[in-house]
């Protein structure tokens, strides 16, 4: 939790299933309310999911993507 701040853990639900007697780890993740950067080392980043994936944005595609994800009045 310390790379993206604890206050996001009400986002976060983790779950634990059996299948054909495997055990499984769900995570389910709701919308941040706000731009959540990972720390990496000296720099912070911002990754997006797209579809299965997850996709690191570039500086300029970053800021686009907050400014129509989180529109200000």
């Amino acid at each position: 939790m310390n790379t993206v701040g604890k206050d996001l853990t009400p986002q976060l639900a983790i779950t634990f299933h059996s299948l054909d007697g495997k055990d499984l780890c769900r995570v389910t993740i709701q919308p941040s309310p706000r731009p959540v950067f990972i720390k990496e080392g000296q720099f912070e980043h911002l990754y997006i999911r797209t579809g299965n994936s997850t996709r690191l944005l570039t500086t300029k595609e970053a800021i686009e993507y907050c400014r129509t994800r989180w529109k200000t009045a």
